[in-house]
């Protein structure tokens, strides 16, 4: 099966394995992109017909509203840009109503590096980085 970014040779998957993309519609495998800003929208429409449906948004200037409905995704971009407070919900909403949802996270910035600076909650960063995608 072709994946969404075969022809994007700045792309890399981390790790370096083969990845089952029909895996995305039907599990709910969290993906960070980590890439440049102007990067990001061209990547989340690449990804968007992999990803489960109903797909609910966060901008990054919104305040975080997490859904009632625990399936389908939930598209964060810049999380990086996430309050404490807003990581700690969010971290919350996973393990009880968002457990069944597939978080789909966007960083311009390394968000390991924020974790390593305490600004970003380690045990976050785990759960949203099972398929990270990095544009150099």
């Amino acid at each position: 099966m072709k994946t969404p970014f075969e022809d994007e040779p700045s792309v890399r998957l981390l790790p370096q394995h083969q990845i089952e993309w029909h895996a995305l519609r039907t599990g709910h495998i969290n993906v960070l992109v980590e890439a440049p800003v102007a990067a990001t929208r061209t990547l989340l429409v690449r990804l968007k017909p992999h990803i489960r449906e109903p797909i609910v948004w966060k901008q990054p200037q919104e305040s975080l509203e997490l859904p009632s409905v625990g399936t389908g995704a939930l598209v964060l971009e810049d999380v990086a840009g996430l309050s404490a407070d807003e990581q700690t919900r969010l971290l919350e909403w996973l393990g009880g109503a968002g457990s069944r949802v597939q978080i789909v996270s966007t960083s311009s910035d390394p968000l390991f590096l924020r974790v390593t600076t305490g600004e970003f909650h380690p045990v976050l960063y785990y759960r949203l980085n099972v398929i990270l995608l990095r544009v150099d």
